[in-house]
C-alpha cells in the first residue's frame, strides 16, 4: 500500500511521526508540501483551498494531489493507494479488508449520522481513504468543482441516499455507488477515530487530530504513546 498527504509547516512533526509509523507498518509514503512544510514534493494549491499560515481548508486538493502522484507513480498495478490527512497517526496495520471494492471511506459513528442535518458533516469524513481504481479520483476531481468541497463531493459520488438508518446499516458492506464504483464502508471508530480525547480501543487504526488539535497530535506524539503493531 502507497500512502499519501499533504500539509503546511505546522504539520510537519506529524507528518515526520506518520511517515514513521507508516514505515514501520511496510507501506510506502509520499509527502506533498502545501506550503512551508520543506520536505516532499512541492504542490501550489488554489487560493479557494489555502491560506498560508493557517492551513489547508478541506476544499478541492486532495483529488488533484493524488492525481499528480499517480502521474509520476505510474498505473497501481495492483496497489492500494491510501489518503491520510496530515492530522492522521496510524495505530497499526490499517489495510482494508479484501474484497470486490474500487474505493474504501470511512463513516462516522451512528451517535453521529444526521446529526447536525448538513450532509456534508453528518455522514462520510474525507480525511482517510482508500482507492484502487484511479478513476474514481478523475470523478471526484470533477465533483469537487461542482460542491465546492472534497468532502461533499466524496459523499455524494459513494453514497446513493442520506438517510441515518440507511447509512447505519452500511458498516462493513460493500456498496454501488452513484459514481459507478463498489465502495467499501468502514466505521470511522476503527478505521478514522477522531475521538481521542475518550481512552482509544484497541482496535483503532488510525487517530483523527482534526479539528485544529495539532497540539494536541504533539502532545501524543511527545509522550510516545502506542506505536502501531
Amino acid at each position: 500500500m502507497i500512502v499519501v498527504t499533504a500539509g503546511t509547516a505546522e504539520y510537519r512533526s506529524i507528518i515526520e511521526e506518520q511517515s514513521r509509523r507508516c514505515a514501520q507498518l511496510g507501506y510506502g509514503h509520499k509527502v506533498y508540501d502545501l506550503g512551508g512544510l520543506a520536505s516532499g514534493k512541492y504542490f501550489a494549491p488554489d487560493e479557494s483551498d489555502f491560506v498560508l499560515g493557517v492551513g489547508v481548508k478541506p476544499v478541492t486538493f486532495k483529488p488533484r494531489v493524488l492525481l499528480d502522484f499517480l502521474e509520476s507513480y505510474g498505473p497501481l498495478m495492483g496497489e492500494t493507494l491510501c489518503w491520510l490527512d496530515a492530522d492522521c497517526l496510524p495505530m497499526r496495520g490499517f489495510v482494508p479488508p479484501p474484497g470486490s471494492w474500487n474505493v474504501a471511506v470511512t463513516m462516522r459513528s451512528a451517535d453521529e449520522i444526521g446529526a447536525s442535518g448538513i450532509f456534508a458533516t453528518d455522514f462520510l469524513n474525507s480525511g482517510v481513504l482508500w482507492v484502487r481504481n484511479p478513476e474514481f479520483l478523475c470523478s471526484w476531481k470533477k465533483a469537487c468543482d461542482k460542491f465546492g468541497s472534497d468532502q461533499s463531493a466524496m459523499n455524494h459520488l459513494v453514497l446513493p441516499k442520506f438517510e441515518p438508518d440507511y447509512c447505519r446499516s452500511l458498516f462493513g458492506k460493500i456498496i454501488e455507488s452513484p459514481c459507478g464504483m463498489n465502495s467499501l464502508i468502514l466505521d470511522a471508530a476503527e478505521w478514522n477515530n477522531w475521538n481521542w480525547m475518550l481512552p482509544i480501543p484497541a482496535e483503532t487504526r488510525i487517530l483523527h487530530f482534526k479539528g485544529n488539535a495539532i497540539g494536541s497530535a504533539q502532545k501524543f506524539i511527545d509522550q510516545s504513546w502506542k506505536r502501531p503493531n
